[in-house]
């Protein structure tokens, strides 16, 4: 039997949709969503230096609690302190070391949760024209 639930409030809130077809593959969801939530970053980061600093900041509380795996933390630190085009290329790299990467990134909580609702429901029908 297939699951269902409704959409989020900024979706209509009341329209029920199977999903379970849609989330067959629940990684490459996660994988999906997370190169298009970072699309959408590097899209704003020319014109907005303060996300740069953010997750710059966020970097190096990483680094000092030990909250993320050091290797992670020091990968985002070499990255985020390349010039804004080397930066841009790194947080949309389709390579798996990239996706590895974007499992901890410093830029959640960057994209407003319309924005977020957005991407997550262009990716899912992306995905399930493709099924």
């Amino acid at each position: 039997m297939a699951l269902a639930r409704p959409h989020h409030p900024a979706d209509g809130g009341s329209r029920w949709r199977d999903t379970i077809g849609v989330m067959g593959n629940p990684q490459r969801m996660a994988e999906e969503r997370s190169i298009a939530y970072h699309r959408e970053i590097a899209s704003l980061l020319p014109t907005r230096q303060d996300l740069l600093e953010s997750a710059s900041s966020r970097v190096r509380q990483w680094l000092a609690s030990g909250e993320v795996a050091r290797v992670y933390a020091q990968a985002w630190l070499h990255l985020l302190e390349r010039p804004l085009a080397e930066i841009l290329d790194g947080i949309t790299d389709p390579a798996q070391e990239a996706r590895d990467l974007r499992q901890v990134s410093p830029f959640a909580g960057a994209l407003d949760p319309r924005t977020r609702w957005r991407i997550h429901r262009a990716v899912r029908d992306r995905i399930g024209r493709q099924r």
